[in-house]
This record gives C-alpha cells, structure tokens and sequence, in this order.
C-alpha cells in the first residue's frame, strides 16, 4: 500500500456569476494546478518541501466570509482531522479567511496535524520555518492596519460632526456644494415636499394614509440619486421613507453623529450618541418637527392612531330630544380616563342627563337593523361586553378570512356568495367601523376559501394558502392587498389548505397548514423592510483604499454590509445593530467598488432582507483614486508558462519603456516603447525563452521606475 499524499485546493468566490465556465473559480483552480506542477517539479531537490501525489478541490459560492456559513471549507476541516488531506494551497490568505481568530484556529489545526498551508499571492509557505513565522507577523500588522485605519476613519468623521459639517449622504430637501463640502444646500422645490410630508402627518397621524395622498397628487421622490436602493428614478413614497423623513434631524439643522447608538450608556465620545449644530439651514421648524415625532411616539405606545382617535362623528347630533325633561337640545361631549382612553356622551343642556354614545347609537342601529335579515357585521365592544351591529350587505355570504387594517377598518374577503346561478362568486369589502360604511373590491387572484390572513405593521394586509373550489387542490399563493386591490406577492413553498396564522414574539407571523399531500406544514412570513445604505466615504492613503459604509434598517434588524470589487474578491461584515458605521481597507489599486446590505432574515430566505448593488467608487475613472505615484505591479501569473500579464501606472504623459532582462542584466525583449499614462496592461508570451528567472523594468522619460522578478517555467 503507496503512503500517497494529498493536498487541498480551496476556491471561493462570493457571487454565482463568477462560478462560470470562464469565471474566477475556474481561474484560482487553474492556477493553483500550475503551481502544484511547479512545486513538485522543484520538490524533488528540496527536502523541506513536500511532494503531493494528488489534489482534491473544496469550492464555496455566494458563501459569506464567516466560516460558519461554507461548507466546502467545512468538509475540508473534517477531511483534515480524518487524515485525508496533507496541505492547504489558495491562490490568496483572504479565500480562506479574513477573520484573525478563526484563521489562528486553522493555523492550530495545521500544526496539530502537520498540514502544510500555502497562498500563492502573499507567497508564503508553511512547510517552511521561515513561511510559518512569516505568516504570523502578516496577520498581526493586518490586523493592527485594520483597526488604525478604522480608528482614523472614525476619528476624522467625528471632527467634522462636531465642526457641524454634513457627513451624511444625500437626502431629500439638499444638495452638495461642490465648491463648499459639507455645507449642503436646500433645494426649494423638494423642500416644499418635506414640509408637506411633515403636514400632512400632523394632520392625518397615519403614515399609510399620508402615502396614499402622496400618490393620489402625483408626488413621487426626486428624479436624482439618493441614497440605499434609490436608483435616481422617481418613484411614489414608501412608508419608510416617509418614516425616516419624519425623524430625520438634518431637516433642523442638526447633526446625528452615531445615530445608532441613540439610547445606549457608558459609551466613550466618537462612540457615543451626540447632536451638534449643524452649518446648514433648516427646512422644518422645532416645534411641527416635535409635534410629528410626539404623534410618532404616541401611536406606537397606544398600537393606533392618536389623531383619529380624537376625532368622534355623532350621528345622532340635532335629531334627539332628552327623555327626562323633553328638551330638544343635547349636546355631545367627551372624558378621557386615566389609562387615555377616550368616551363620549350626549348630555341635556338643561337637566345635565348624560348617555354613552356608543351604547345610545348602537340601539338606534339595533332597531333600525330588525328590519332586516340580510349578513351583519359584529364587532366585540370591550366598554359593553356585548357585540354591537357595524353594518350589514344585502345578500348572504360565508367562508371569509377578516382581519382590521392600520386604517381601523375591517377587511373581508374570499367569500362566497349564496346565489344558485353564479356558485362561489369571489367577493371582498371594506367595512369602515366608525360609519359603517361596506365599500365592494376587487377580491383574489385565485378561487379560493379559508385563507390565512393577516395586516402587518407597513399597512399591508396579506393572505396564505386556501382551497381551490373549482379545481379542488390546495393553493400556494399569498397575495397582498394595497392600493384597493389583491396582488400576487409570494409563492408559498407548499400546497396549504385550512390555514391558521399566529403572530411571533419577533414581529413575524407564524402559518400552519392541514396539508393534505404533505401531512401538514408549518411556514413562517414576513413583511420585512428592505435595509438601506445611509452614506459611505471612499479615501486613498496611499497604499490602500479606506471605506466606510453606514447602513440602517426601519425594522430595527440587525444587518451586515457587503464590499465587492466587479470582478474581484467579496468581504461581508459581521452582523451588527441598524445605524452602525461598517468600516473596511480595500486593497485594490483600481476596478469598480459596490456595496450592497443585508438584515438578518438574509440567510432565511426571507424577501425584502437584501439591497441592490450601489456603486460607491469608480476607482478606474475618477483621479481622485488613482494611486498617487507610479506603479508596477506583479506579473500575473507567476510562475508562468507560456503567458503572463503585467499592469502599470503612469502618473502622468511621457515615455514609458518596459524592458525585459535575464540575471546576468541582459536585454531579453523590449515590451513597451511609447508615449502613455495613466493605466497600462502588457502580456508577454515565452514560447521562445527558456526557463528560467528574469527580471522586468518599468522606465519612465528615461528614469527607472521600478523592477521586479518573475520566473518561466516550462
């Protein structure tokens, strides 16, 4: 039996798009498949290194940079510890970890087990004693960069907030100065939406209501990039975008410096939650900016609406008389107890006799209603104890889901009407449980009866599953109800009929189903807001790029921010509270910059959990991140055999000249001889050029700009 070693190639890469046939994944395979070839060729006359028989590749796709999460790098943990594989080899130290703690670990694991670990863009080798050492004292210097570098991020933002500077990115009502950074400008037009955002709340203290006046008069976000998902296209308000506009201080000129850690103690300053004056005018003035946000507080303390639980229609005004001293004149009136809750009378000018007027009204309705005998609408009355009579249709119906909307107004809906020539008739009604009034919709998409149903906080309503009538299956459909109309929202993963639907102590709803192809099932949903991203910064220092990234989510969901060059590597933070300022070192010189943001229903599966992309440096076309001096970089790849790339910068025009020398400072070839600058690209194919090391050097107006080796091994 041959003791045969093997070594384990581990590839990663963060987007499906780049598991292709011509994709990143196939380029690290390739490349780690040349190099093994070069490895065991020169193996053979150096004992410290060890030979490998045979590869097996472990690959994670669209994997975050949490080892928790791939389970390709998992399995090849396990084939470790079960003696399988001899050596580790990545084409860089950031496909296998980013994180210090768990990269140590692996590194423990590879000593326990005298597994070799190699990467071939650091170019170290553990196998060595020179490569072990050297590796340590790289991941310590990363992670001491990282965190200066965060800190000075951090530093220099809180001195801008505390000089009142913007620091923000841009939001509705203002504009960037180009000639004065910092010092935003109002634009009047979208001022004059803000204000009336600001209005209309007061006045209706309903966030669903104020959107659908919004779009009734046409009045749709700017046609301008924004922040988050905003793609610079106008579009009608969102119910969080409106939220997030009401308790937006910048609209006070002020600054919010660490918003997200608004409420939390013992914090040091540039952690801690302050507000500093701002050097830009307000749009909004303090007191309509206190008296929405009192409206804000008090609604979600009281789960209702504050304004319209003021306002109260006396139906029976100027047509009673009083019973007790027959005078015709009573007028209504109204207390409110201690707990808040409000009751109204109507009270006799004269004998100062006083009646509820819910109880008084009610039996008026109650008589009028023995009139008929069509479907009546009850409704519990929690003073009473007794159920009162809202409304009634005239024709008879049954089988509906009901649920009350953020409007206070019930909704019913996939019914069928009793009427022997149109069986199961779809129909579904608003019912306005103040007036009584029953308004006819538009019902369901699909045939169906007894539906899960439910209203979120976001003022849709939803329903899951039902059964068929006409086709007699189980459905997987759940639709939404907005606008006054059913729509199509989501697939259920399951045929689900007879649901039931359970609010969750994290603000999701819990469904259960008697599934009658599955033996039943239980599903989880939820109306989850899409996280956003607030603002970001891009600086050069002169080696790397420096981001910082803040992002936020109206659900209060904690969320993680993604960096990814087009092309190249992915870095996803860890999960942290909404509002938080992510911070990352970006060791690209050039390419396009993205960054998108995800909640923590992300891995779940759950919609609305995950942004679009946002470009947040065009690092190839803007100069103000092009690197600061001229630049040669590393061929690629290196070792090579028959073609290798080399790329260059020119910081300015003149004559760039790349020549190619052998050890002995022998002109081999001549790449580059011609007026250039900015960024450069040159192959260079060796079918006529023996192995071997040779060196190549960047000239610049005659001047040597830089010289590096590389090695052609055929």
């Amino acid at each position: 039996m041959t003791n045969s070693k093997k070594i384990a190639f581990y590839l990663r890469v963060s987007t499906k798009n780049q598991d292709t046939k011509e994709g990143s994944i196939i380029s690290q395979e390739q490349r780690l498949t040349d190099w093994l070839m070069f490895h065991n060729k020169i193996s053979d006359d150096n004992l410290e290194k060890q030979k490998y028989d045979d590869f097996a590749v472990y690959k994670d796709v669209e994997s975050g940079k949490s080892t928790e999460n791939r389970p390709g790098y998992n399995r090849m943990i396990t084939d470790i510890q079960m003696k399988r594989i001899h050596g580790i080899a990545c084409t860089s130290i950031s496909r296998l970890n980013r994180n210090l703690k768990e990269f140590y670990s692996l590194l423990e694991l590879s000593e326990l087990h005298q597994i070799d670990v190699i990467s071939l863009k650091e170019n170290f080798d553990t196998s060595t004693a020179i490569g072990r050492a050297l590796l340590k004292f790289m991941l310590v210097f990363y992670e001491l960069e990282r965190e200066q570098t965060a800190e000075r991020g951090s530093d220099n933002r809180y001195e801008r907030a505390k000089r009142g500077l913007w620091i923000t990115s841009t939001i509705i009502g203002y504009d960037n100065d180009a000639q004065n950074p910092g010092h935003p400008t109002i634009i009047p037009v979208e001022a004059e939406i803000v204000k009336k955002i600001f209005k209309l709340y007061i006045n209706s203290g309903s966030i669903s209501q104020e959107r659908k006046l919004l779009k009734k008069e046409g009045i749709q976000t700017p046609a301008r990039k924004l922040t988050g998902a905003n793609k610079g296209q106008p579009k009608d308000f969102a119910d969080e975008t409106i939220r997030r506009i009401l308790q937006n201080k910048a609209y006070l000129g002020i600054v919010q410096y660490q918003k997200g850690n608004m409420g939390k103690t013992d914090l040091p300053l540039g952690k801690a939650y302050e507000e500093f004056d701002g050097v830009w005018k307000p749009i909004i003035e303090n007191d309509v900016f206190e008296k929405a946000n009192q409206i804000l507080v008090s609604n979600s303390s009281i789960k209702g609406n504050v304004i319209a639980s003021k306002k109260k229609t006396y139906e029976l005004s100027g047509i009673i008389a009083c019973g007790n001293c027959s005078k015709s004149t009573m007028r209504t009136t109204s207390g409110t107890s201690g707990t808040g809750k409000q009751y109204h009378y109507y009270k006799c000018v004269d004998c100062s006799t006083q009646i509820s007027a819910s109880r008084l009204e009610q039996a008026v309705v109650n008589t009028l209603n023995e009139l008929g005998g069509d479907e009546k609408i009850l409704v519990f009355n929690e003073e009473t104890y007794v159920w009162d009579l809202v409304s009634e249709f005239d024709f008879r119906w049954s089988y509906f889901g009901s649920s009350i909307t953020q409007d206070d107004k019930l909704l019913l809906s996939v019914g069928n009407q009793f009427n022997p020539y149109v069986p199961y008739t779809e129909i579904a009604a608003i019912i306005d449980l103040d007036t009584g009034e029953i308004t006819m919709i538009d019902s369901v998409n699909f045939n169906g009866l007894y539906p899960a149903q439910f209203c979120a906080d976001n003022g849709i309503c939803y329903k899951a599953g039902g059964f068929n009538v006409n086709n007699g299956f189980d459905l997987n459909t759940v639709e939404a109800y907005e606008d006054s109309t059913w729509i199509p929202y989501e697939p259920m993963p399951i045929d689900c009929a007879n649901p039931l639907v359970a609010e969750m102590s994290d603000g999701r709803y819990f469904v259960t189903c008697d599934n009658r192809l599955d033996n039943g099932a239980n599903l989880i949903f939820s109306w989850n807001s899409e996280p956003e991203i607030d603002w970001h910064e891009t600086f050069f220092n002169g080696e790397n790029y420096e981001v910082q990234i803040s992002a936020s989510d109206i659900d209060e969901d904690s969320i993680a921010v993604r960096l990814w060059f087009q092309g190249g590597p992915t870095e996803w933070s860890e999960l942290q509270p909404s509002g938080t300022t992510f911070e990352f070192i970006a060791d690209h010189a050039w390419g396009l910059l993205m960054t998108q943001v995800h909640d923590q229903w992300y891995n779940d599966g759950i919609h609305n959990s995950i942004s679009d992309f946002e470009v947040i440096a065009e690092l190839a076309l803007d100069d103000i991140h092009h690197p600061s001096e001229f630049y040669l970089s590393q061929n690629y790849p290196n070792p090579f055999n028959p073609i290798t790339r080399i790329d260059y910068y020119l910081l300015k025009y003149g004559l760039a000249e790349l020549n190619i020398y052998n050890l002995s400072g022998g002109l081999v070839t001549t790449l580059v001889y011609e007026r250039q600058s900015g960024h450069q690209s040159v192959m260079w194919q060796v079918e006529d050029y023996p192995s071997g090391h040779y060196l190549y050097r960047l000239l610049f107006d005659g001047h040597v700009v830089e010289e590096k080796k590389m090695v052609v091994v055929k």
